[in-house]
């Protein structure tokens, strides 16, 4: 599992450590360490390479429509989540998938490999 975002690191970890998840994740992939951040697919195949994961293998979760924009171009499953932008927006940029939070059926399908009635 990698978290892959543009907040500084020290804005990451401090938030990983809070929610009890920094020890959860693999790998942290910080935009602003990477060549070019989100909306590129970059920090997206910076984590997918040290994971060994080809994209097809990799489901990014995203609530904004940069970092949604690159997790479609990376070539990973997108998925919407909707805390803070309206579907269109999601949508627009490809997510395969919206939800408005990780407890929906059809998300928890999908984790577990399952088809799910994703339009």
């Amino acid at each position: 599992k990698a978290a892959v975002t543009n907040a500084p690191r020290p804005n990451a970890e401090f938030m990983l450590g809070v929610i009890g998840r920094f020890d959860w994740f693999d790998t942290i992939v910080i935009g602003d360490e990477c060549q070019r951040a989100k909306p590129d697919p970059m920090p997206y195949q910076i984590a997918m390479e040290r994971l060994g994961l080809l994209p097809h293998e990799c489901m990014v979760v995203e609530d904004s429509p940069s970092g949604a924009q690159a997790g479609v171009d990376s070539g990973a499953w997108t998925v919407g989540i909707l805390t803070s932008q309206p579907p269109a927006v999601l949508s627009k940029v490809g997510c395969k998938l919206l939800i408005r939070d990780y407890t929906d059926p059809r998300f928890l399908q999908v984790l577990k490999g399952e088809t799910a009635q994703v339009a």
